[in-house]
């Protein structure tokens, strides 16, 4: 059982019928400045489990939400609906954005841009701390850097 699948067996809102869309995947090292604690487990070996595993937890939270759709509300479904898998926190380059979604499969990445501004949160030097805050969007979304904001 992944530990994703251990989370989620139990899960209020699937036992409601409502189905969980996203899972935000985030570094417990770098994103935003905020302390996630993982027992020392790293991004990578997280991924690559819900990579490895991205179809099982599907099915497997399909079946505790289908089975309570059609027990409470009389729905049958076939399918389950989408799920996206997302990550962020400590992307420092396009490479490691191309390798998060190219390798482990992620549907979409976030880059803690506005958290770089925030000094309490962030160690950034003068310099690009100066770059950053008159950034235009443009300079944010180049193909040699990819940060969105």
């Amino acid at each position: 059982m992944t530990t994703a699948q251990r989370l989620f067996r139990e899960n209020t809102w699937l036992k409601k019928g409502i189905w969980v869309s996203e899972f935000r995947i985030e570094s417990g090292l770098n994103c935003g400045g905020h302390a996630f604690a993982t027992d020392g487990y790293l991004l990578g070996p997280i991924l690559e489990e819900f990579k490895a595993k991205r179809q099982e937890l599907t099915n497997s939270l399909f079946e505790i939400f289908s089975k309570t759709n059609a027990q409470k509300h009389d729905i049958y479904l076939e399918h389950p609906p989408a799920i996206t898998f997302s990550v962020q926190g400590g992307i420092g380059t396009h490479d490691e954005d191309e390798l998060l979604h190219s390798y482990f499969k992620m549907d979409s990445t976030g880059w803690g841009s506005p958290f770089l501004l925030v000094p309490e949160a962030t160690t950034v030097d003068e310099e690009t701390l100066e770059l950053l805050c008159v950034a235009k969007k443009k300079m944010l979304c180049s193909a040699e850097y990819h940060l969105w904001v």
